[in-house]
C-alpha cells in the first residue's frame, strides 16, 4: 500500500476533520491572548506534523493487518501510538518555536506575570500538548479504524452477495443444459417417423426444430423469459409433436392476454408438457386432451402467477408419482431463482395427472424476442 493515499476521499475527509480543529485552536488562542504568534506558529506547524504521523499509522495497520486484530488489542495499540506520536509532535513543535519564541517563552517578567517557573512551563507545555495531541491521535484512529472495518464488512457482504450469484447463475446454466440432450433426442425421433411417415411434413418439421433449438440456447442465457415468448416456443413445440401424435394430441390452451408480459423460467412450460406427452399422451392409443391454463390467483394469493397442467394417463401409470428428471429440474429452478415465494404441486387421479405451478407475477413491460 503507498505511504501517500491515492484516493481522494482519504485527503478530503482528512482535510476536513483537520480544518476543523486547526480552526478551533485558531479561536482559543485568539481568546486566551497570550503567545498568540508563537502558538499560531505552532498550529501552522502542526499540520504538517499531525499528517504525517496520521499517515504513518495508516502505513502500520495495513502492514500488520490491523483490520483482523480484535478490539481488545487495538485499543491499547492506538493509545500508545497516541502518546508515541503525541509526544513526538510535541518535541518536533518546541523544537521548531525555541529559536523564535525562545525569548518570549522563558522571559522571566513574562513567566512572572503568568505565575509558573521555567520548569513548570516545560512541564506544562510537554504534558499538555503531549496529552492534547494523543486525544487528537487517538479520535483520528478511532475514525479511520471504523471506517476500515465498515469498508470491510460491506466488502464482504458485497462478495459473498456475488459468489451466491455466481453460484446460482452456474447451477441456473447447469440445470437449463440438461433439458436440451433429452428435448433434442426426442425431437430427432419425432422427425425420424415423420420421414418415414409422411416427408412432406419434414421440411416444416425441420425449419420448426431449428426456431426450437435457437430458443433453447438462447434463453439459457436468461433466468427468465415473457410468458409471450414461451407461449410462441410452446406453439412450435406443439407443432412437432402433433406431426408425431396427430389427432391423438388435442392441445387446448387458456390465457389471458393481460398475463403475457409476465415473466417465467424459459422451457418450464415445454418441460410440463414434454412430462405430460411422455408419461400420458404417448401411452394412449386414442389419445386425449391436454389442458394448459395459466391463470393469476386471486383473494389472499394475488399477484401469484397460476399454470395448469393437465393430461389424461393409462391406467397402468394411475399411481405413479410423475416425477421424473423434468419435474425434477423444475423444483430446483423454482428454489434458485424463487425461494419459498413459488412452488409446484402434483396431482395424480384414477384417470388423469395435473402439474399446478404457481409464480410470483413479475412483469416486463418489453419483450426481448430471440
Amino acid at each position: 500500500m503507498a505511504f501517500f493515499p491515492k484516493q481522494q476521499r482519504f485527503w478530503l475527509y482528512h482535510a476536513a476533520g483537520v480544518g476543523v480543529v486547526f480552526l478551533f485552536q485558531l479561536v482559543a488562542f485568539l481568546m486566551r491572548g497570550d503567545f498568540v504568534e508563537m502558538n499560531v506558529t505552532a498550529a501552522f506547524i502542526w499540520l504538517p506534523l499531525f499528517t504525517l504521523a496520521v499517515l504513518v499509522f495508516r502505513t502500520l495497520y495495513a502492514r500488520y493487518n490491523g483490520a483482523n486484530m480484535g478490539m481488545g488489542k487495538l485499543i491499547p495499540i492506538a493509545l500508545i501510538y497516541g502518546l508515541v506520536s503525541g509526544l513526538t509532535i510535541t518535541t518536533l513543535i518546541f523544537l521548531a518555536l525555541l529559536p523564535f519564541f525562545g525569548d518570549e517563552m522563558f522571559n522571566p517578567e513574562t513567566l512572572a506575570n503568568i505565575g509558573i517557573s521555567e520548569t513548570e512551563m516545560l512541564v506544562s507545555f510537554f504534558v499538555g500538548n503531549t496529552f492534547i495531541q494523543m486525544l487528537y491521535m487517538s479520535g483520528w484512529t478511532f475514525i479511520y479504524t471504523s471506517t476500515v472495518a465498515s469498508r470491510r464488512a460491506k466488502q464482504s457482504e458485497l462478495d459473498n452477495l456475488r459468489l451466491q450469484n455466481n453460484l446460482r447463475e452456474s447451477q441456473l446454466s447447469n440445470l437449463a443444459n440438461q433439458l436440451n440432450p433429452h428435448f433434442l433426442f426426442n425431437s430427432l425421433n419425432n422427425i425420424r417417423f415423420v420421414i418415414h411417415e409422411n416427408p412432406n411434413h419434414a421440411d416444416a418439421m425441420v425449419t420448426a426444430l431449428s426456431e426450437i433449438l435457437r430458443y433453447s440456447l438462447a434463453s439459457t442465457s436468461k433466468p427468465k423469459v415473457t410468458l409471450e415468448e414461451e407461449l410462441g416456443f410452446i406453439e412450435r413445440y406443439i407443432s412437432i409433436v402433433k406431426l408425431q401424435l396427430e389427432d391423438r394430441l388435442r392441445f387446448n390452451l387458456n390465457v389471458s392476454s393481460q398475463l403475457k408480459h409476465c415473466l417465467v423460467p424459459p422451457m418450464i412450460l415445454q418441460l410440463l408438457i414434454e412430462n405430460a406427452v411422455k408419461h400420458g399422451m404417448e401411452n394412449l392409443p386414442s389419445g386425449g386432451d391436454l389442458d394448459v391454463t395459466v391463470a393469476e390467483l386471486s383473494c389472499k394469493l394475488s399477484g401469484k402467477l397460476s399454470i395448469v397442467v393437465t393430461n389424461p394417463i393409462p391406467v397402468s401409470k394411475a399411481n405413479a408419482d410423475g416425477t421424473g428428471t423434468g419435474l425434477k429440474n423444475i423444483q430446483h429452478r423454482l428454489q434458485l431463482l424463487y425461494g419459498s415465494n413459488a412452488s409446484i404441486k402434483l396431482e395424480p387421479s384414477a384417470t388423469h395427472f395435473t402439474v399446478h405451478l404457481i409464480l410470483p407475477i413479475e412483469k416486463n413491460d418489453e419483450s426481448t424476442h430471440y
